[in-house]
């Protein structure tokens, strides 16, 4: 599927679209994603576990930052919202990034391992630049998508677990509107 999300500078707080979906050992999360450049830092991110407001674990990179980072970030205001804490340093890209441009990612769940995959060159299947992080204990929570201060765009957003299921569109709601 794809989800875009308006955003602009100087955001109180992080939007978040959450998955009904529970991160698993195993999990890779896929998406294209990329970010109109019309807030104040142009970030992305895949979120790889929300457990809740105060604890949400994401991956993502900025066209402001150029990075590719694993970071802890806090979705709510009220809960003193911020964008990330980076939990190991970010990798520089390759490329700097381009506002409009679509960039491949893919983050792999292998028990408290997290592996971001990523490159910097546009529309570039080859996934060579690659930030890891060892969590403490494996990830919990739902997956999803997240942002701050942008415009993030995502498409072909892919999740393969075991226990994913894949939706049939025949029936459902989206399916009956577009009918109607």
């Amino acid at each position: 599927g794809a989800y875009s999300a308006p955003g602009e500078a100087g955001l109180t707080q992080c939007p978040i679209s959450l998955l009904p979906i529970e991160v698993e050992d195993g999990m890779v999360i896929e998406a294209q994603c990329s970010d109109l450049g019309d807030g104040n830092w142009s970030n992305f991110a895949v979120v790889f576990a929300y457990v809740d407001e105060d604890e949400a674990w994401a991956a993502g990179a900025g066209v402001g930052n150029n990075q590719w980072r694993i970071f802890q970030f806090t979705p709510l205001a009220s809960a003193g919202g911020a964008w990330g804490v980076d939990i190991v340093p970010g990798v520089a890209v390759k490329n700097p990034f381009v506002a409009g441009d679509w960039y491949n990612v893919r983050v792999e769940i292998d028990g408290k391992t997290v592996t971001l995959f990523a490159n910097s060159d546009a529309e570039s299947d080859d996934l060579e630049e690659v930030n890891v992080y060892d969590m403490d204990s494996a990830p919990e929570g739902r997956v999803g998508l997240g942002a701050a201060g942008a415009s993030p765009t995502f498409n072909e957003i892919r999740v393969t677990g075991r226990n994913v299921q894949p939706v049939e569109a025949p029936g459902k709601l989206a399916t009956t509107w577009a009918r109607v």
